[in-house]
């Protein structure tokens, strides 16, 4: 971990036996140390010098923009966003998105824990270059968005149809349905793609805390009346199913494919 960055043994060593933050964790031990070093930086905990040090990130939370040392171009494109947008440049925030990670660990800069799923970030310069595309690609969607609302608004004023009388009247009938439609599908595609998001996040911390979980007597009685090796897959897909919105299913064909 010290060659990682200096300071994260030493933040390591304090978090264990140091409180969770969540009533249902039990407290980290060595042995946690020892088998997932990072997965221990990460855990919710409170307590004295249990905070990562300076440059290091949990890549699962927000991140400061302004506390970054952003770059003369990357500041001014910061400001230029918040006044679109009606921000305090103080408060703009940056949650990592899969691209950005991507982006860390090709400069070496990330480090997952063991099962993968959350990563450490390491260098206040990369989390700036990483803000910096950040801010740029923001800057573009609220410009379109304020070019997009300039337009209405002044084809309002003038009484006119902001979408133009000719493109007003080709949208009728059967192609407006097809639009709708259209509308309907792109919005079902972004449902589908957070749903799955939620529920590859759901299945993480439900890997991490699972082993953590005390089983009574009367609950043993329960699970040895069935073949829990064979029929637990089958049994968590179908609960899966019924649960979460969104669960995918593998279904293999008459000709193989799946």
């Amino acid at each position: 971990m010290e060659r990682i960055h200096a300071g994260l043994a030493e933040c390591a060593v304090a978090r264990i036996d140091a409180p969770s933050s969540r009533s249902w964790e039990e407290p980290l031990s060595w042995a946690d140390l020892v088998a997932d070093p990072i997965n221990v930086l990460l855990a919710a905990v409170e307590g004295a010098g249990c905070e990562l040090p300076a440059g290091v990130y949990d890549a699962s939370e927000p991140v400061t923009v302004a506390g970054l040392p952003l770059g003369d171009t990357a500041r001014a494109q910061l400001g230029e966003v918040c006044e679109l947008l009606g921000h305090d440049p103080t408060e703009a925030t940056m949650q990592l998105g899969r691209e950005a990670l991507e982006r860390a660990a090709a400069l070496k800069a990330a480090h997952a824990t063991r099962s993968g799923w959350a990563h450490l970030i390491v260098g206040e310069d990369v989390m700036a270059e990483l803000a910096a595309d950040h801010i740029a690609a923001v800057l573009k969607q609220a410009r379109e968005r304020a070019e997009q609302t300039a337009a209405a608004e002044d084809a309002h004023d003038r009484g006119e149809d902001p979408m133009g009388e000719d493109e007003s009247d080709a949208l009728s009938g059967e192609e407006q349905a097809k639009a709708q439609r259209r509308a309907e599908r792109e919005q079902a595609e972004r449902d589908k793609r957070a749903a799955l998001a939620h529920n590859a996040e759901l299945g993480a911390a439900i890997l991490k805390h699972l082993a953590l979980l005390k089983v009574d007597a009367d609950v043993l009685k329960i699970l040895t009346t069935v073949d829990v090796a064979g029929d637990l897959d089958g049994v968590a897909a179908r609960g899966a199913r019924y649960c979460f919105p969104g669960w995918t299913t593998e279904t293999r064909q008459r000709n193989g494919k799946v």
